[in-house]
């Protein structure tokens, strides 16, 4: 019979293996242990679990980990940001105070956004919008003559469809478009 290969004494995580000892469930052989937390808490584990990773810390520090109110877990403003980890978004962001302190609490009706689109998400390229107006406007903010537009507000402006604004834009005509339209909204309405 081959030698089984002894945890004791390793840590894995938060968890120290002290014991360690061997029970048959269900006819199969399984390793069962003793660990104890940096937190000083004791408990029996199945070893592989603590081994592969998948129990990395006891109940009470998983627990505490998920009440912190510093980090916090689970709220709408955390799971914005988490939703900006793919790189897009400027290096000091990737600590979540930091990204806290420049956009603050995100209400529940509200999403971040970015002002210009080529750049990354940071303190100076975001802002907050509706939920609903982003769904519309996610395609490309357009630059006519120093102010953005999206698509949605560019299609309104022209009392066109979205896809004869994008046709206008390969174009290159849809800025001197958007324009003449504001013009002419500006003298109608007396502005």
């Amino acid at each position: 019979m081959p030698r089984r290969k002894s945890y004791l004494g390793q840590t894995f995580g938060k968890l120290n293996i002290i014991d360690e000892w061997y029970e048959k469930r269900y006819g199969q052989t399984a390793c069962k242990c003793t660990a104890k937390c940096t937190c000083g808490d004791v408990r029996t584990y199945f070893r592989g679990h603590i081994v592969n990773g998948s129990s990395s810390r006891c109940v009470g520090c998983q627990a505490a980990r998920q009440r912190n109110p510093e980090k916090r877990y689970g709220t709408y403003t955390y799971s914005q940001w988490m939703k900006h980890t793919h790189g897009d978004r400027v290096s000091a962001w990737d600590d979540y105070e930091a990204f806290l302190n420049d956009v603050g609490e995100i209400p529940p009706d509200k999403r971040i956004d970015k002002r210009r689109t080529g750049r990354p998400y940071g303190r100076s390229n975001f802002r907050l919008i509706d939920r609903n107006k982003s769904s519309r406007g996610l395609v490309k903010s357009i630059d006519v003559r120093g102010n953005e537009y999206t698509m949605f507000e560019c299609a309104k402006l022209l009392g066109v469809t979205r896809q004869r604004v994008n046709q206008l834009l390969k174009k290159g005509t849809l800025a001197d478009r958007v324009s003449e339209a504001i013009r002419e909204r500006q003298t109608s309405t007396g502005h």
